[in-house]
């Protein structure tokens, strides 16, 4: 059972760009936001607060989670937010106010 839920959680990190795996050795991919591709971002940004309307804040929180960073820090928090300017420029994203964004439709 907790091999299979490790396994899992491994398999989800590469997908999601967290891990890389080179013949069965698995390492970090990036040990920094700053490392990290702007276009790769953006999608991992989207892909973690799917469609559903949420807070800016939050939606800070759920990137930085989604990539494996244990906490927001000030460098997180601030790319966070570029990304979601940068989403909102290219109608990827949509805001319902100040504080509200979702996903923009497909």
């Amino acid at each position: 059972m907790i091999r299979e839920v490790l396994h899992r959680d491994l398999l989800a990190a590469v997908r999601r760009g967290i891990l890389q795996n080179q013949g069965g050795e698995l390492s970090l991919l990036s040990r920094s936001i700053d490392e990290y591709d702007r276009d790769f971002l953006k999608d991992q940004f989207l892909a973690s607060i799917g469609r559903k309307w949420t807070d800016r804040d939050e939606a800070c929180r759920a990137f930085a989670r989604w990539l494996g960073f244990a906490r927001t820090g000030p460098v997180i928090e601030q790319t966070a937010r570029s990304l979601m300017n940068g989403l909102l420029r290219e109608d990827r994203l949509e805001a319902d106010g100040q504080s509200m964004i979702r996903r923009s439709a497909d």
